[in-house]
């Protein structure tokens, strides 16, 4: 590549490539434009009018001993060169494709833009002549001496340059980037195949865990990242949208049994490249390229791992490629997790993960959490998905004990399900402490706190989310369900009013504006937002329930018989939870068997029962009975004497 300051500039149209700070920029503004192509580029304007061949692009760029799927990798550079510069491939501008063979520039170049002193005159000399420019040479100073001189003085620059060098680093380094925030943005999928996309939204979420055992650095979370999946806004524009210091990008390619990541760390206040930096590993090493990479950003942002950190990054072990494989597409559907069905397709692919490497501690973490998600859903009974998600959670600790994936489930487990509140705040609080940028724990022991009635630290778990998930800043969900405990109704009608109009399809905001209206009165306006919620979540008995309760409470009996013996006779096998039972049976007013299915739901150590029992205002006919203070006083939630 030349070099000087004629040629580290070069110009063309409106545009001007920087070769030095490898840049683009049109009319002054830097155009965002990855490694790949700006090399294409500038390998292009080294000879313009000249076909660059793609066995040329090839061995400058994807070397012999680099594994890459070539053809896609060069044509998505291509397209992404063209999209910089403003043009399609079937009306090319600037870059012309010559099928099988190669490509061309066509642009003719601008001269370079001239030096202050370039004209003694004080004028400025005509800078867009398409003509190449070249200074006289004066009959008095023969070529040879010329070429003695420019070499005598370029040796001299050279050594001042170096020895400036030295001196300045010495004694005016440069600092560090000053970072403290980061965000991962999803990878680019250069394979261009939809049904590859879990690969690269697996891979992304597996880089954000890496990422975030970097403490003290905050990790945005994955949903807030996801949705810059695609974006044609600037660096500088998300990084101020996630309020980060930093931002990391890249691309994957996944061929065969091997996989490619390509990654760069941009500084978000200058727009400038930190680091960057290829890995290509056999899939079933891809934990330790994740470890490594999460090092690497240490190193590069200056802060010292304590050796516990060390330690874990280092310990990352091979994995099986096919488990590997079957534990991303159960992470893809945990990810989503809005109904149901997704977490049924998730379990089978942990449970798929798990067979093919019985020692692969994420999905066994992955399968036991899918067990309890599946008891939350009341598709399990209680004792059914406590016993199987505790084994495999006990599996996953066995194999890495600081596994904090493991750790916030088994929190959600000693709270819903074992009913022992001081082991689940010891794991929730280990959880966060070994990744204080893992979003799930953090929202599980919130919900735990505000059911706990300590609203002020549920308050300050909220205000951090916020912080790791800036793009949905309002939490409407959780800070609905603060509010539910701590029944201050118009607060939790507000809140899920929000959640409604920034996502009409979550049902839970609707079942929180459903409960918020019929404690306030607005009895009607809570059938129908209940309706609303019953028929968004996917067979959910909770908004069922109120539902039916609703009718009952407006004198609709049938209504309600008619939804109660649907809940009563479910599909073959599937759980029915007694405490839904109970709930339509006080609505009903028969106390006597809502008492008789909550004495059921107790035996059986309901999850709904623990969870319900405090705030649920389906109950509330039934708090004067002594037999309720009985019952409330056997489960003991927090505040409440044993």
């Amino acid at each position: 590549m030349p070099v000087g300051n004629a040629t580290e500039i070069i110009r063309f149209s409106a545009f001007e490539v920087d070769l030095r700070a490898g840049e683009l920029r049109k009319n002054g503004a830097k155009i965002k434009l990855q490694q790949q192509p700006f090399q294409i580029l500038a390998l292009m304007l080294q000879c313009p009018g000249k076909i660059v061949t793609r066995e040329d692009l090839r061995r400058e760029l994807w070397p012999q001993d680099t594994f890459v799927d070539f053809d896609h990798s060069l044509n998505a550079a291509i397209a992404r060169l063209r999209d910089a510069l403003g043009e399609s491939a079937d009306r090319p501008v600037f870059v012309e494709t010559l099928a099988r063979r190669g490509y061309r520039f066509n642009c003719p170049l601008l001269a370079p833009a001239p030096s202050p002193d370039a004209a003694p005159d004080g004028t400025s000399p005509d800078t867009t002549s398409l003509k190449p420019t070249r200074a006289p040479i004066s009959r008095a100073f023969p070529v040879a001496r010329i070429a003695a001189a420019a070499i005598l003085g370029a040796s001299l620059l050279a050594a001042g340059a170096l020895t400036w060098a030295r001196f300045s680093s010495r004694y005016f380094p440069e600092a560090p980037p000053h970072i403290q925030s980061i965000a991962v943005l999803p990878l680019e999928n250069l394979s261009h195949e939809a049904d590859q996309d879990y690969f690269s939204d697996g891979m992304t979420s597996a880089i954000i865990s890496s990422v975030s055992t970097v403490r003290p650095l905050r990790v945005i979370s994955r949903t807030s990242t996801a949705r810059y999946k695609g974006t044609r806004k600037s660096l500088p524009e998300i990084a101020k949208e996630l309020h980060v210091d930093a931002v990391i990008e890249g691309s994957v390619l996944r061929a065969g049994d091997r996989v490619r990541i390509d990654v760069e760390l941009i500084e978000a206040a200058t727009d400038k490249q930190l680091w960057s930096e290829s890995y290509e590993r056999p899939l079933g090493d891809v934990l330790k390229l994740h470890s490594e990479l999460a090092q690497a950003i240490a190193d590069k942002v200056q802060i010292r791992l304590a050796p516990q950190q060390t330690a874990k990054l280092q310990a990352a072990q091979a994995v099986n490629k096919d488990a590997y494989e079957s534990y991303l597409r159960g992470r893809y559907y945990s990810v989503l997790m809005q109904s149901y069905s997704q977490n049924l397709i998730a379990q089978q692919y942990y449970q798929k993960a798990v067979q093919q490497d019985p020692v692969f501690a994420l999905a066994y973490a992955g399968l036991g959490d899918s067990y309890l998600v599946s008891g939350s859903f009341r598709r399990l009974s209680p004792g059914t998905a406590g016993r199987y998600g505790r084994e495999y959670l006990d599996k996953a600790l066995q194999l890495d004990p600081s596994l904090t994936e493991a750790h916030a489930s088994l929190g959600y487990w000693n709270w819903r399900y074992e009913w022992n509140w001081a082991q689940a705040d010891a794991e929730f609080r280990r959880a966060i402490e070994g990744n204080p940028s893992n979003l799930d724990a953090h929202e599980s022991y919130a919900w735990f706190l505000g059911w706990s009635g300590r609203r002020d630290e549920a308050s300050a778990e909220i205000a951090l989310m916020r912080k790791l998930d800036p793009a949905l800043p309002l939490r409407c969900n959780d800070e609905a369900g603060l509010h539910y405990h701590s029944r201050e109704y118009e607060a939790m009608k507000q809140a899920g009013l929000k959640g409604t109009e920034l996502n009409s399809a979550d049902w839970v905001d609707h079942y929180f504006v459903g409960v918020a209206n019929f404690a306030l009165g607005e009895t009607s306006n809570a059938l129908n937002e209940f309706q609303k919620a019953s028929d968004l979540s996917d067979g959910d008995l909770d908004p069922l329930a109120a539902l039916a309760f609703t009718h009952a409470s407006l004198g609709h009996r049938s209504a309600a018989l008619k939804i109660l013996e649907g809940m009563q006779h479910p599909v073959t096998g599937q759980y029915v939870s007694p405490y839904m039972l109970a709930v339509i049976w006080a609505g009903l007013g028969d106390k006597t068997r809502a008492f008789q299915l909550l004495e059921k739901s107790y035996a059986e150590k309901s999850t709904d029962l623990v969870y319900f029992i405090k705030a649920d205002f389906r109950l509330d006919s039934l708090r004067a009975d002594p037999r309720f203070q009985d019952l409330l006083r056997r489960v003991a939630p927090p505040g409440i004497a044993r």
